[in-house]
């Protein structure tokens, strides 16, 4: 099946991001050439070709995947740059990971080049419209990332702060991720991050803090 992926690989590949995720097909490429991204969905790979792709999409975009661990997260659309941490001040540098994003239905992952990991400290940049605009099936809203994965090699890293302030998880009534959000020093309850919170959700999210080893995630791929 790869190699009929592989077949349907458009020309000039370096001038574009590509991004790997869910999708409802078994296996589609989408190339948007005003947005600068094929959009690959993974759902008819096996592990196996998952790999292969991921791997290959790396080497033919000249960006290699990231190796480290994360706890602070920061949106594009917050920073005056991409090319220096807001953390520490250290330089940055672009690669691909397998970011974990929430939507109103199901937690999902998506392979992209979309953040600009620190060099010294374990802080990540996110561009945030590179996952939205891997999002091929229109049943799912993008409501935040909330992670980096690692498949089978080790367990997730879950934000610890996002923008600078503390991380805030909110889930649903069966404790679900359905997007992120931070608690303001100056207000007692969170402030929504690129998604709106009704109040029965802000108050599950004041009082359900998702730390490291406290909640589950249903991670799809």
């Amino acid at each position: 099946m790869l190699k009929e992926l592989f077949k349907r690989w458009p020309s000039r590949i370096q001038e574009r991001d590509i991004v790997a995720g869910p999708n409802s097909l078994p296996v589609s490429v989408n190339v948007n050439s005003d947005k600068g991204t094929i959009n690959v969905g993974v759902d008819g790979l096996s592990e196996g070709e998952k790999k292969e792709l991921f791997a290959r999409a790396a080497g033919m975009s000249d960006i290699a995947v990231y190796e480290g661990y994360i706890e602070h997260a920061y949106a594009k659309s917050h920073v005056h740059r991409t090319d220096q941490c807001p953390q520490c001040g250290a330089i940055t540098q672009r690669r691909y990971g397998h970011f974990i994003y929430a939507t109103q239905i199901a937690t999902r992952v998506m392979f992209a080049p979309a953040g600009y990991f620190c060099s010294e400290c374990p802080s990540v940049i996110i561009d945030e419209d590179i996952i939205k605009n891997g999002i091929t099936d229109r049943k799912f809203r993008f409501q935040g990332v909330l992670g980096i994965d690692y498949g089978k090699e080790r367990k997730p890293d879950i934000f610890r702060t996002w923008n600078g302030r503390e991380a805030v998880y909110v889930l649903d009534e069966d404790l679900r991720p359905m997007g992120i959000s931070t608690f303001d020093s100056g207000h007692s309850h969170p402030q929504a991050s690129s998604f709106s919170i009704n109040k029965k959700q802000r108050r599950n999210a004041s009082r359900r803090k998702l730390a490291k080893k406290s909640r589950r995630i249903n991670r799809r791929k």
